[in-house]
């Protein structure tokens, strides 16, 4: 073989290498989050239809969101 040949070979070698490099940690770090995480904070509680989370967010049965004691998102507001 040439000299360019074996050039072109391995340049070639080296970007599959590369792309199996790349696919292969693409798809190694898909991972789904744990279970119960939402945003970086934690389901702590359920109780009567609610759900409370460690950075303050609750979740009423009626979908409402509230974080501390002020609302912050309303359903029904969406479909008017």
């Amino acid at each position: 073989m040439k000299n360019e040949d074996l050039f072109l070979l391995a340049l070639f070698g080296g970007g599959m290498f590369l792309m199996a490099r790349y696919l292969g940690n693409k798809t190694r770090n898909n991972a789904p989050p744990p279970s119960g995480a939402t945003y970086g904070a934690t389901e702590i509680m359920r109780d009567n239809g609610w759900v409370y989370y460690t950075d303050g967010t609750s979740i009423g049965p009626d979908g409402r969101y509230y974080q501390g004691s002020d609302l912050v998102y309303d359903p029904r507001g969406m479909y008017k």
